[in-house]
């Protein structure tokens, strides 16, 4: 009987993640931030609450409930624990991907970036649904560069979707790009009605994320910045209280945006400037990160090259290969932008697609290198 060699590929892509992992466990066992403010303290009430969550998107609540029955309530040190092996797994599926999508030193140079990347590992630190939702985007971009038959993709993608919107409802906007990388585009259109139709009927009968949805919008033109001039409506103090349902907050966003427009823009534009600048999530995260000029550096700057390198890498390396990592990526980037409010965190997807653009941008596929020797 042969014995299988492990190619050293494969050998280093396990370095990669099981270093991922010891880092981020350790950190995990060593912190000692009580993550009891901003959003963070709401997951833990509702968590903590008896029965089944409805104030929040149920997936995450749910997660912390099972940690807290097994280990104690308030344990955040098994969540955090918990939250790193879920991040591990997600630098091993961004190997997995990048190397499907480039080559073996794509891939490792992809899941490196992502076992070091600091956001990626300060959100395990915390009782936010990040972790999750990067796990599920990884899974996602997994299924759509497998080589499945077409049929399994689309139910795949579609489950991975209402898996992500149970965990952090903008994840939604990923859907109309999956839609576009998909080739038997009925057939998951299909597939996504099936698991979706249950979810939104739920929703609109004892549900929140659809109002926190809606919100997000209204509040997406009626938050101006510092300093800004954003109109007044005649119900504005009327929403502000939160005791409407959905559609007047649906209703008041599209009138503003249809009579206000140029306020629109430069609300766009406002939250767009996050999307192409340094910063970091400071207010939940310095606690965690702590105060030293070198971590503020580090955590104001690291965003920089991951997104040069990969803009670049998207421009020139985009094709009929990877193009299905893609489409999502900007479709959500595109919708989050116009239909909500748009925080340092919701940057995250995006990044994670980043990486692997721009790990194939230093190490693309043979193919290219043959035809563009100057890279």
């Amino acid at each position: 009987m042969r014995r299988t060699i492990p190619q050293p590929a494969s050998v280093a892509a396990a370095v990669v993640v099981l270093a991922s992992l010891a880092v981020r466990v350790h950190l995990a066992l060593r912190c000692a931030a009580l993550p009891e403010y901003s959003d963070m303290e709401f997951y833990n009430e509702v968590a903590l609450s008896p029965g089944f969550p409805t104030a929040l998107p149920a997936g995450y609540p749910l997660f912390l409930r099972a940690v807290y029955a097994l280990f104690g309530a308030r344990n955040y040190t098994a969540v955090f624990v918990g939250q790193s092996v879920l991040s591990a797994l997600t630098v091993y599926l961004v190997y997995r991907v990048a190397r499907k999508v480039g080559t073996a030193a794509t891939g490792i140079t992809a899941a490196a970036v992502a076992a070091v990347y600091p956001n990626f590992i300060l959100y395990n630190l915390t009782t936010l649904t990040e972790t999750w939702s990067l796990l599920v985007l990884a899974a996602l971009l997994a299924v759509l560069v497998a080589a499945i038959g077409e049929a399994r993709r689309s139910i795949l993608a579609a489950l991975l979707l209402v898996i992500g919107f149970l965990f952090k409802p903008v994840m939604l906007f990923l859907l109309p790009g999956t839609w576009l990388a998909v080739r038997r585009k009925a057939f998951f259109a299909a597939a996504a009605a099936v698991v979706f139709v249950p979810l939104v009927s739920y929703e609109m009968i004892a549900g929140e994320s659809f109002l926190r949805g809606s919100r997000g919008l209204y509040k997406a033109y009626h938050d101006p910045a510092p300093g800004g001039s954003a109109p007044m409506d005649s119900m504005r103090a009327e929403l502000d209280g939160g005791e409407l349902p959905s559609a007047s907050y649906l209703r008041q966003g599209w009138v503003y945006i249809r009579d206000q427009r140029a306020h629109a823009l430069e609300s766009i534009h406002r939250k767009s400037t996050i999307l192409v600048s340094r910063g970091w999530d400071a207010f939940v995260l310095q606690p965690i990160a702590g105060g030293a000029k070198r971590t503020r550096l580090l955590m104001d700057y690291a965003y920089l090259p991951v997104m040069v390198l990969g803009f670049i890498g998207m421009a020139r390396r985009y094709g009929p290969r990877n193009r299905m990592i893609a489409l999502p990526a900007i479709g959500y980037v595109l919708l989050v932008l116009i239909f909500s409010i748009f925080k340092y965190r919701y940057r995250l997807l995006l990044e994670l697609v980043l990486i692997i653009y721009a790990a194939l941008l230093l190490f693309p596929p043979k193919r290219e290198r043959a035809a563009h020797p100057q890279s």
